[in-house]
C-alpha cells in the first residue's frame, strides 16, 4: 500500500491496534492499524492519489479532508501519542 499510493518502498512497520466493529450498513469490519517508519521522507503520489505530502501531527488537515467523517485523522492522533520510535 505504501509503495502503490505514495512510493515508499522501505519502512519499518509496527502493528499498534486491531479494531473490530459493525459499520453503518450493519457489516463487520476488521481494521489493522500500523505505524510506518520509512527510511526516506520522499513521497510520490500514486495512481488515483490526488495529493501526497507529510504533515506535522499537530498541523493535520481538518476532518473534511479525511474519509469516513475524519476517522483516519482520529486514528493518526491516537497512535502518534502512544507509539515510541523503533530501535
Amino acid at each position: 500500500m505504501l509503495k502503490a499510493q505514495v512510493g515508499i518502498e522501505n519502512a519499518t512497520l509496527k502493528l499498534v491496534d486491531v479494531e473490530s466493529f459493525i459499520g453503518d450498513a450493519k457489516t463487520w469490519h476488521l481494521s489493522f492499524d500500523y505505524l510506518a517508519f520509512p527510511t526516506s521522507m520522499n513521497v510520490v503520489k500514486g495512481e488515483g492519489v490526488a495529493e501526497a505530502k507529510w504533515f506535522e501531527i499537530d498541523k493535520l488537515p481538518g476532518l473534511e479532508e479525511f474519509a469516513h467523517r475524519g476517522w483516519g485523522r482520529a486514528v493518526l492522533l491516537k497512535h502518534a501519542r502512544v507509539a515510541p520510535l523503533p530501535r
